[in-house]
């Protein structure tokens, strides 16, 4: 599948290129029509780390990301390495007390926050002290408020950037009232990115999931049956070198991903990106199916079972049935399981099969069936917060 990304430049005063802005494009028209603000953001940051990748989109440069109020509170950030991006806070986002506290949080971690199209305002003002960078409007201000700007903003330290420059004249005044950045068709419209994201049939999923999780598989076995598959093997490469992993070095084999994650990790994170490349529609499925693996996982782990990694397969493939659309029994005559986990999709017993149930029990909000589980209620909504977090920093990395 064919997927774009805009870039427009970012000048200095020597009309030298010092970064990158990255906009969102859905489609091969060079022109944002965005609709849903927290899923331009997502699809921007994903094709950013792994589809098209920061190298292939800025190169050295910094990456300026537009980023929504969901994308700061929900912590969805944290996937993109600080010293590579820029953050630009929307102009419409609502300014409270839980927006300032994140904002903090990221400048503390070593992001850079610039305040996109800023319009000064008793709210607004608030976020000067956590910017490094002010975007001024320079089609939608008149040129008397851009000068009374400078002046309010240039004490502050805060560099400030003239964007939606449209003519030379404009370029003048602003160098003239001492900008330090400067964006606009002037120099140059936005860039049509453009990058492949490969995809996998159904048809060969599950013959490839009864591989990759044949329990009997040896690390030399899964090695070799990744690096014949070069969809899985580009993804698995992606993935693993992504700001989700947080590796000191590149890693640039499948030999060398198997030997740094074990056959444990290398089985489900493949078996994951299998799922997420069956077609769109069913990537809140897979976003399902990992928020399941994540929390039966944790409830493993807590309640002292010995094999967590088992749980975390049992939630990872329960949505294989709803995914192929074709009854749980016949998904598992042809996966070669361990029967633990086969008795826990088919049947709902054994340790993981019971951790399943309650898990969704928990999904459906039934309190009744809730009442028979042994594990406390607030345990429970605190282990399914941690899985949630845990997904949404594992799908960050996904492409």
């Amino acid at each position: 599948m064919e997927i774009f990304v805009g870039r427009q430049p970012i000048y200095d005063r020597q009309r030298q290129v010092v970064a990158y802005e990255l906009l969102y494009r859905p489609m091969a028209v060079n022109a944002a029509n965005v609709i849903d603000g927290d899923r331009a953001t997502a699809e921007v940051m994903l094709h950013t780390l792994t589809t098209i990748g920061l190298e292939g989109l800025v190169g050295h440069h910094p990456a300026f990301i537009n980023i929504t109020r969901n994308a700061i509170l929900q912590g969805h950030l944290q996937v993109l390495p600080c010293e590579r991006v820029v953050l630009e806070v929307l102009e419409d986002t609502v300014v409270d007390q839980p927006l300032l506290q994140a904002l903090r949080d990221l400048k503390a971690a070593g992001y850079r926050i610039a305040l996109d199209d800023f319009v000064l305002t008793d709210d607004t003002e608030t976020l000067l002290s956590l910017a490094h960078i002010i975007k001024i409007d320079l089609l939608h201000t008149p040129m008397e408020q851009v000068a009374a700007l400078v002046e309010r903003f240039r004490p502050l330290g805060l560099a400030l950037l003239a964007e939606k420059i449209e003519t030379r004249e404009i370029h003048q005044r602003c160098l003239e009232l001492g900008f330090d950045y400067f964006q606009g068709y002037h120099f140059s419209q936005p860039q049509l990115m453009r990058g492949h994201s490969p995809s996998t049939t159904q048809a060969s999923l599950l013959p490839l999931l009864a591989r990759i999780n044949d329990p009997r598989i040896s690390l030399k076995e899964l090695k070799e049956l990744i690096e014949r598959d070069p969809v899985l093997s580009y993804r698995l490469l992606r993935y693993i070198n992504s700001a989700f992993f947080c590796l000191p070095q590149r890693v640039d084999s499948v030999q060398r991903v198997v030997t740094l994650l074990g056959v444990d990790n290398v089985r489900a994170w493949s078996t994951l990106l299998a799922l997420a490349t069956l077609e769109e529609g069913h990537n809140d499925l897979a976003t399902t199916a990992l928020i399941r693996a994540y929390l039966c996982q944790i409830l493993a782990q807590k309640q002292g079972l010995e094999a967590p990694e088992s749980a975390f397969i049992v939630g990872l493939l329960s949505i294989l049935d709803a995914m192929l659309e074709m009854p749980m029994s016949q998904v598992l005559e042809q996966l070669p399981l361990s029967d633990d986990i086969s008795m826990g999709l088919l049947e709902g017993e054994g340790p993981y099969g019971t951790l399943l149930t309650y898990v969704r029990d928990y999904e459906r909000e039934d309190l009744a069936a809730l009442e028979h589980c042994p594990i406390p209620f607030e345990i429970l909504r605190e282990a399914y917060l941690q899985a949630v977090t845990r997904t949404e920093a594992a799908m960050s990395g996904l492409g």
